[in-house]
């Protein structure tokens, strides 16, 4: 089983989270739902960016989907095995570092079939977002690894067969 590389404690770990919730909640005017998905998946863009083996290897797609890309962000590797391989460390480290399996959390395995242009984006989860600086939460520094934003990479998708099938 593989060893996770998320924070601890997390926020859900705080004494105060549901009404941290609740305060995230009525400032964004999302649901529960909403809410949970947007800190799940930030977590696991954490794991998955902070996982030395997948530095390089690997970008978001769409809303969620993980793209796995070869080096240099080149095509993935051809080979059904090689393949196999990678999308099950993708899929562990996600479980390790969340709790959770990457389809519970929306995410979808893909692999590129040409080379990938990549950028970065700063991902900062609503509940960070609706509790930080708050007056009533003095306490945070505890869980600002968890509230830290995450630089996460993005495939640039143009036209032309850029991705294999999620099946692949």
């Amino acid at each position: 089983m593989m060893t996770s590389l998320a924070p601890h404690p997390a926020l859900p770990d705080h004494p105060e989270f549901a009404l941290m919730v609740q305060v995230a909640l009525e400032r964004f005017g999302c649901d529960i739902a909403e809410l949970r998905e947007d800190y799940w998946l930030g977590r696991a863009w954490r794991a998955l960016a902070g996982d030395p083996t997948l530095k390089g290897r690997v970008a978001r797609v769409g809303m969620a989907d993980v793209l796995i890309m070869g080096p240099r962000q080149g095509p993935a590797p051809a080979d059904a095995g090689e393949r196999g391989v990678w999308r099950l460390h993708v899929e562990e480290r996600i479980q390790a570092d969340t709790g959770h399996p990457a389809r519970d959390l929306g995410m979808g395995v893909r692999f590129a079939e040409q080379p990938v242009d990549r950028a970065y984006g700063r991902f900062v989860s609503l509940l960070a977002r609706a509790i930080r600086g708050d007056r009533r939460w003095s306490d945070l520094e505890r869980y600002e690894e968890d509230l830290a934003a995450v630089l996460v990479p993005l495939a640039k998708v143009g036209s032309g067969a850029l991705l294999g099938s999620a099946a692949a």
